[in-house]
């Protein structure tokens, strides 16, 4: 059994872990240990702590600043430590998913992000977190009917498409159902039942503002964060030459 030793071992365990959570391309960023981000995928950024004590809600920030104006990326911390309530409260409000990792790798969620992370995919999930009571570590089986790593266009192009942005995705299909119930009401073709298009107008009349709803709430939020990213005086990261 191989043990984190050193700054480096974690990184390259982080980088590991999220790929084993579906983010395939995931790899540790060139440079110095803590040094901003520590690993990054085309659909995830992660900072990673080695030792140092608890981390806090200032180190979160910066990993929050880092991401710039590019929302679509999913936000996660490691720490061979815990976190701060503050830090927690933090990562809670702005969807980052907290880790602690033990000598030999194993996560632990730390909040619900993190927790969903990890049930999104598919891992066995041992035991239960004494601080948090979330599901405590995962196994390396990929187990299950379906695996998104059978597919790369789908765990590389679609899947992260779709989990960013179903809201508004699901709000063009329930208003395109909308048209569609209204000509098979009005005009059915041979073979088709006037009762069909009723009954998918009556389902996309109830499902299109609530996405609809779900995808200005979701805009709104993200133009918020933006807000606070500014206020906060954090800056995205330069691209190095």
């Amino acid at each position: 059994m191989q043990y984190i030793q050193t700054a480096q071992d974690a990184e390259l365990n982080a980088a590991q872990r999220m790929r084993e959570l579906g983010f395939a391309d995931a790899q540790v960023t060139a440079g110095g240990a803590d040094g901003g981000i520590d690993v990054h995928s085309s659909t995830a950024l992660a900072q990673v702590k080695w030792r140092g004590g608890m981390a806090g809600r200032p180190e979160l920030q910066a990993l929050f600043g880092a991401r710039g104006s590019d929302f679509s990326k999913q936000l996660l911390f490691f720490a061979a430590s815990d976190y701060s309530q503050h830090a927690v409260e933090y990562a809670e409000h702005y969807r980052i998913a907290l880790f602690v990792y033990d000598p030999t790798g194993t996560l632990a969620p730390k909040n619900r992000h993190a927790a969903l992370l990890l049930n999104g995919g598919h891992f066995n999930l041992v035991g239960r977190s004494p601080q948090s009571g979330l599901p405590l570590q995962m196994s390396n089986s990929k187990q299950g009917f379906w695996s998104r790593t059978a597919c790369p266009f789908l765990e590389n192009v679609a899947w992260p498409f779709v989990k960013v942005h179903w809201r508004i995705l699901g709000a063009i299909g329930f208003t395109i159902g909308i048209i569609s119930g209204i000509s098979i009401t009005v005009s059915p073709d041979p073979g088709q039942d006037r009762i069909d298009g009723v009954l998918t107008l009556a389902a996309c009349l109830i499902g299109a503002p609530i996405f609809w709803w779900l995808s200005l709430t979701e805009y709104s939020r993200k133009q918020s964060e933006k807000n606070v990213n500014r206020d906060d005086g954090s800056t995205p990261p330069q691209n190095e030459s």
